[in-house]
């Protein structure tokens, strides 16, 4: 016989089990209140059985044969059943199918041990209500004892919140942009990131379970269980590494320099810390480049805190301030400001914070700092707001300026003296114009010949001389005012800078005395003066009579003259002016064209051309030297210094030309084949 057909043929055994079960169940539970000291039937035994009935959370009692022998309200709602129906029923109708051999094999007992044990908090534990539906749960068992039977008290929640917001945690914690780290409080490592596999090396399995000491290097790894104890004694969020090194150690063995923020997070399983491990090992790089351009800097350069307190030095601020760097770091930078301002300076330091930006001090103002034995020496600062992971900071770069500012003082009194002799030497040079305008004047009025020599030769080398020292010494002057600008004037070039100031000073007077008494010599040479007076002239005859003039000067030359000129060439000029080019080039030939004792020929040819005329007097003679050419016309210069040579005659021919006679002069010359100079007038 099946039991399908034992159970048509009594359709009433199923629910006279129940009946029985239910009976027996009963009977248990009131074994159990009577176990918990209270008699079957008093008012103490109702008690007990309200608190349990309308407890908030779900609570049975189970046999070690794995039946329920009672349920609270609240279990029978936690699986869908009807008041009343749970007990009787086997556990193993309250779990799925695929936990059921796992968890309550058929024939074992099930037991609490001698204490209460929680189960599913690590593990995957789940619960079926009366429809078939599952829901994750976590359940602790405690023993009782009835004394004719032992009896298991199990209270069971519903995770199904926690583990949705366990796995919104966890997504939280692996897409963090930092490794961040789960540590039980036991120091294991409960939770990582991919981030934390990145920093460290480590797989992920590697690590869950390790002890956290594992990510630690080996010399302080002795020491951290104590700190962690310390922590969990005192939980709290915070940071560690700021302001002192820490590291981590990675599965190749490298310390990688860290910062750690801490977070304390409390659950059912106990307390555990998250920690937030940040690589800076970019940041330190970085740091170590600052550090490293700040102590190369030419100046000291000092790193000071919001508070006021001095965080980095190079080493020229322990030169101009004369501590050592152990002596500054984490003091108030106060210490290096004179005493009579110590008082006020954190008001300026607080208000500067407010305020960041970059700026001057000192600049038109008198700044001091205080250095170590009291003295008080004059600077300049610069200040730079610098911003970081570890708060607001300023770079003042100090600069000591007592030697510019004595050398700005040595500067003022050089420069009082300079002024002086540029005065003077600018008087000088007004008499010396005013002796070249009466000398161009006597050049245009007659034929100076040796007294125009004499000039040059005479009184252009002082004149010279004092012209080259003086334009020197304030060119010199410019670059050493320059370089005390700058702060760059240092006192080799200071004294560089006397010495030479002396010497041309001297040369200066030297020479002008020279050349004044020169002038007041030739102040005395009596000459013909003319005018500038407007003729009608042919430049024809008017040529003939210039070399008429002309002729004692160059009849003891022997040089052969060719004169080629229009007859009809009428025109409206200044006579004066046109004889002093004339004489001016003839003579210039005859100078400089032809070696001495050489014979040569000179081709004067004048043609009519519109109004005015077209000249030109050409020389068979050496020529003129390339590098020579583009300066013949510059007033004072001459290839003959020293040899008769003046250096104002063709100079005198220029500006007669383009000034009084309106035209124009160009010269074509190649070595050995000689000059030409064409003069061009258009009146």
């Amino acid at each position: 016989m099946t039991s399908g057909q034992s159970m048509q043929r009594d359709p009433d055994a199923k629910f006279s089990n129940k009946t029985t079960q239910v009976s027996e169940s009963k009977s248990k539970f009131d074994a159990f209140t009577e176990a918990s000291g209270a008699p079957r039937g008093s008012q103490t035994s109702d008690l007990y059985r309200q608190i349990f009935d309308h407890h908030p959370g779900a609570i049975m009692v189970i046999a070690a044969n794995g039946q329920i022998v009672q349920a609270n309200a609240y279990c029978e709602k936690l699986f869908g059943y009807a008041r009343g129906s749970l007990p009787g029923l086997s556990i193993r109708d309250l779990v799925p199918e695929a936990l059921r051999s796992k968890l309550i094999r058929p024939g074992k007992k099930i037991t609490a041990g001698h204490s209460q044990t929680t189960h599913g908090a690590r593990s995957k534990l789940a619960g079926r209500s009366k429809d078939g539906s599952e829901f994750p749960v976590e359940f602790s068992l405690s023993p009782m004892s009835t004394g004719d039977s032992d009896l298991v008290i199990a209270s069971i929640r519903n995770v199904a919140e926690r583990r949705r917001m366990d796995e919104r945690f966890r997504e939280i914690v692996e897409t963090a942009p930092n490794a961040t780290i789960l540590i039980r409080q036991d120091g294991a490592i409960d939770l990582i990131n991919a981030q934390t596999e990145k920093l460290f090396g480590y797989k992920r399995s590697e690590l869950l379970g390790q002890p956290v000491e594992i990510l630690i290097p080996k010399q302080v790894r002795q020491s951290h269980p104590a700190l962690r104890d310390h922590f969990f004694r005192n939980p709290g969020a915070r940071s560690m590494g700021s302001g002192r090194d820490l590291f981590g150690l990675t599965r190749d063995g490298r310390e990688v320099p860290i910062e750690i923020g801490l977070s304390p997070i409390k659950t059912s399983e106990g307390m555990f810390v998250l920690a937030a491990v940040i690589d800076i090992t970019e940041r330190k790089k970085l740091e170590d480049r600052f550090r490293k351009v700040v102590e190369a800097a030419p100046n000291a350069m000092i790193m000071i805190r919001r508070d006021g307190t001095i965080e980095l030095i190079n080493t020229q601020t322990e030169k101009l301030f004369g501590y050592s760097r152990a002596e500054l770091i984490g003091q108030p930078v106060e210490m290096l400001v004179p005493r009579h301002v110590q008082t006020a300076h954190p008001k300026l330091v607080e208000k500067y914070f407010e305020n960041p930006g970059t700026r001057a001090m000192g600049s038109g103002r008198d700044l001091f700092g205080l250095t170590r034995d009291g003295r008080e020496v004059p600077i300049e600062i610069g200040l730079n707001p610098i911003e970081s992971d570890n708060g607001s900071f300023v770079l003042a770069s100090v600069i000591d300026i007592t030697e510019r500012r004595r050398a700005a003082k040595i500067q003022e009194e050089l420069n009082q003296s300079l002024a002086r002799q540029v005065e003077e030497t600018n008087l000088a040079m007004s008499r010396l114009q005013d002796t070249q305008e009466q000398l161009i004047l006597a050049e245009k009025m007659a034929s100076l010949g040796g007294l125009v020599a004499g000039v040059a030769h005479e009184i252009n080398t002082p004149v010279g001389i004092g012209v080259t020292a003086a334009s020197h010494l304030l060119d010199e002057a410019k670059r050493v005012n320059q370089l005390s600008s700058d702060g760059k004037l240092t006192r080799k070039e200071f004294d560089k800078f006397l010495a030479l100031s002396q010497q041309s000073g001297q040369m200066l007077l030297s020479n002008l005395q020279r050349a004044a008494e020169l002038i007041q010599s030739f102040k005395r040479v009596a000459v013909d003066q003319s005018t500038d007076e407007r003729r009608q002239v042919n430049l024809g005859r008017y040529i003939e009579e210039i070399m008429l003039s002309l002729k004692p000067r160059l009849k003891v030359c022997q040089h052969q003259i060719h004169i080629q000129c229009d007859e009809d060439i009428d025109i409206r000029t200044v006579p004066g002016a046109w004889s002093q080019v004339m004489t001016n080039l003839i003579l210039n030939a005859v100078t400089h064209a032809w070696p001495a004792g050489t014979q040569g020929v000179l081709t004067i040819n004048a043609v009519k051309q519109g109004s005015g005329a077209s000249l030109s007097i050409s020389d068979n003679g050496a020529g003129i030297a390339p590098e020579v050419l583009p300066k013949i016309f510059d007033p004072f210069f001459t290839t003959k210094r020293g040899q008769g040579g003046t250096g104002l005659g063709l100079n005198i021919v220029f500006n007669l030309i383009t000034q009084t006679l309106g035209g124009s002069i160009d010269v074509t010359s190649a070595a050995g084949e000689g000059t030409t100079f064409t003069i061009t007038t258009t009146r």
